[in-house]
């Protein structure tokens, strides 16, 4: 018997028990409750040959359907309102936050967690992971229609939402007009769709109107006022040395960011700035631009060749991430690295090459993109052999000290 006849044949002979679809469980089972119940059928001693022994008494515990019937009824609440809102009793903005903490505390409270706040952007923090990528994405359309961005904001940076269930997230943001939710989403949010890339660099290349600027304009003036804080770190004496040597790193490193970029093209290192790790998705995306936005998008990966070629102090650091909290600057693990920005020059090369060949307007920024390429390529290799010698250095010393 094939293995399909078999699986075939054991679930269907499990007579009364109920097989339940994903999308009637909203939630991850405690297997811990369930697995210990569960006894070989009848079928499974008239055929001990098989590959699969049938099992019954499955059942759900208790807690977790009280969380099944609790999930059920407030996702069928927000779809209510978002697809067929009821003008007698409609959803206010006040009771959707009502329901979301009463929904977060219950969960909590059913798994005995305790719960120390009662305020919604906290409780996701603290809270979040209890939440199924479908009510998530409910959660999150039902903040845009309230315009709670605070809360929606909450959803993206703790890494709730999924590029796959929340596929249209990123144009409700650009009719919003949202850049800075923007940028966090693509920062985030893992596995991008490439529609989701797409729209994200067309939005950031060729901004809709005066207004969408103005929003970007806002977000250039939150990298500013970190920078400022930067160098205000660095030249305070009542600190330690190491905090202080930190700060000029990341100073240099947020002026470098602002220097010579327009408002938009700062959204854009959120973008880069990301670990895009399918460069397949990548690459689609970029060979969907017009000519103007590939031009655009030419011109910011080579201005930070440039950057990295004149001030080679100025490169993001792994152990930054690390100092964040110290320092209280965010945006300093946003710059886009070396790797990542020769990784998006070569993927606009391979996808648009036939363009930039009968394209005169921006060869030269192509060439010079090139050269840039050889020489931060030279500069690797030699400090690669640098580390090499370091290295066989250590080794050597820590056997004379053997």
């Amino acid at each position: 018997m094939a293995l399909l006849d078999i699986i075939t044949a054991a679930a269907s002979s499990g007579g009364s028990t109920t097989i339940y679809a994903s999308g009637e469980i909203p939630i991850i089972l405690n297997s811990d409750a369930i697995i210990p119940l569960l006894s070989k059928s009848t079928l499974a001693s008239s055929n001990s040959t098989s590959l699969i022994t049938p099992v019954s008494n499955w059942n759900l515990s208790p807690v977790d359907s009280k969380i099944i019937e609790s999930t059920r009824a407030f996702s069928q609440t927000l779809a209510s309102h978002l697809q067929n809102p009821n003008p007698r009793q409609p959803l206010t903005q006040t009771h959707f936050l009502q329901l979301l903490t009463s929904f977060l505390t219950s969960v909590s409270d059913q798994i005995e967690i305790k719960t120390e706040s009662f305020d919604p952007v906290e409780l996701i923090g603290q809270r979040g992971f209890l939440l199924g990528p479908v009510i998530t994405n409910l959660i999150a359309e039902t903040c845009i229609s309230f315009g709670l961005w605070d809360v929606l904001e909450a959803l993206i940076v703790n890494k709730l939402l999924k590029s796959t269930i929340s596929s249209d997230l990123v144009e409700k943001l650009i009719d919003k007009k949202q850049s800075r939710l923007l940028c966090l989403f693509v920062k985030h949010v893992p596995e991008l769709r490439c529609s989701n890339l797409l729209n994200a660099l067309t939005y950031f290349l060729t901004p809709v109107d005066d207004h969408c600027y103005e929003r970007m304009v806002d977000l250039r003036k939150e990298w500013e006022k970190e920078a400022l804080s930067a160098m205000e770190k660095a030249t305070k004496i009542d600190i330690p040395k190491k905090v202080k040597f930190l700060a000029k790193e990341a100073a240099l490193l947020l002026m470098v960011s602002l220097d010579g970029f327009t408002s938009n093209e700062i959204c854009l290192h959120y973008l880069f700035g990301s670990d895009i790790s399918d460069s397949l998705v990548l690459g689609s995306a970029i060979s969907r631009l017009d000519g103007s936005e590939l031009t655009g998008l030419v011109k910011y990966l080579v201005k930070w060749m440039e950057k990295y070629w004149n001030f080679p102090d100025a490169v993001r650091i792994p152990k930054f991430g690390k100092y964040v909290s110290v320092l209280g600057l965010k945006e300093c693990i946003n710059v886009p690295s070396v790797g990542s920005i020769l990784k998006a020059f070569g993927a606009v090369l391979d996808a648009n090459f036939s363009y930039w060949v009968l394209n005169p307007d921006v060869r030269e920024e192509i060439k010079k993109g090139e050269n840039l390429v050889g020489l931060l390529a030279l500069e690797s290799s030699f400090c690669e052999q640098v580390s090499e010698v370091i290295e066989q250095l250590k080794v050597k010393k820590d056997e004379e000290v053997k």
